[in-house]
């Protein structure tokens, strides 16, 4: 009797917090980020590999990706869309070390398009990699223009030390900690301290995102970019998700010819 009284207990413990939790957390107000960066279009944001940069003097609201590493001479280059996805070559040859016209400089790309608004990806984990990007984003003065997009949170975490004007997306730890309260029935309590969510439709073959995350995103007045969209049925999924945003590979896919 003494046990049962016990679990009785217990349990409404847990259901007072479990309550409390979701009333609190349905309580917070939120408030829009006013930034310049979300600027109006017909077709939301569209997103488009760095490559398809001349297609800005036709439609000068698209963003530019672009994927960015450091070199062991300590700068910061630009990996050609072709290699995205891909693993790092160990150890690196010659040429991804050398800036050139399919691998340019970040600070160069970033000075040939000075009113071009980026996405800026950053999955090369080594020593100093967040201060080469401060600096290069400093002497580009591109505070207002970058999305800073990363897997690794401590990249993010240590830019916003010095860049508080960037936008931040998401990391894969992220979106799982998302799916994991949601799936506990407490998405309202779920941290996220990111201003954007970045993301493929699915990774490791599974989805990072469904409509009930999306809907909690935008309560919050953040962001979601899905991509990279491949094909149409891609972009239709992205869609009835509810992005804000289609990272697209081929912009003719949503784009007029």
């Amino acid at each position: 009797m003494r046990t049962l009284a016990l679990i009785a207990g217990v349990m409404f413990m847990f259901m007072a917090a479990y309550s409390g939790t979701k009333i609190w957390s349905n309580g917070v107000v939120y408030t829009p980020y006013q930034t310049s960066y979300y600027q109006a279009s017909s077709e939301g944001l569209i997103i488009v590999p760095w490559e398809q940069n001349y297609l800005l003097e036709k439609k000068a609201d698209l963003i530019l990706w672009a994927d960015v590493y450091k070199t062991q001479k300590g700068e910061l280059l630009v990996r050609p869309w072709v290699e995205y996805g891909q693993k790092k070559e160990t150890p690196p040859s010659e040429s991804s070390q050398n800036a050139s016209d399919s691998r340019p400089l970040l600070k160069s790309l970033l000075e040939q398009f000075p009113n071009a608004r980026w996405v800026i990806n950053c999955d090369d984990n080594v020593q100093d990699i967040q201060l080469l990007l401060s600096k290069v984003i400093e002497e580009t003065q591109s505070q207002n223009r970058i999305i800073l997009q990363s897997n690794y949170n401590p990249i993010m975490e240590s830019l916003k030390e010095t860049q508080p004007l960037l936008l931040y997306g998401s990391s894969i730890a992220d979106l799982t900690r998302l799916k994991t309260f949601d799936s506990m029935g407490l998405l309202e309590a779920a941290p996220f301290k990111g201003d954007v969510i970045v993301t493929p439709l699915t990774y490791l073959k599974r989805a990072t995102l469904n409509a009930e995350i999306v809907r909690e995103m935008k309560r919050r007045f953040k962001k979601v970019i899905l991509g990279p969209l491949k094909t149409l049925d891609e972009i239709q999924k992205a869609k009835d998700l509810g992005a804000d945003g289609l990272f697209v590979a081929d912009p003719f896919l949503i784009l007029e010819k």
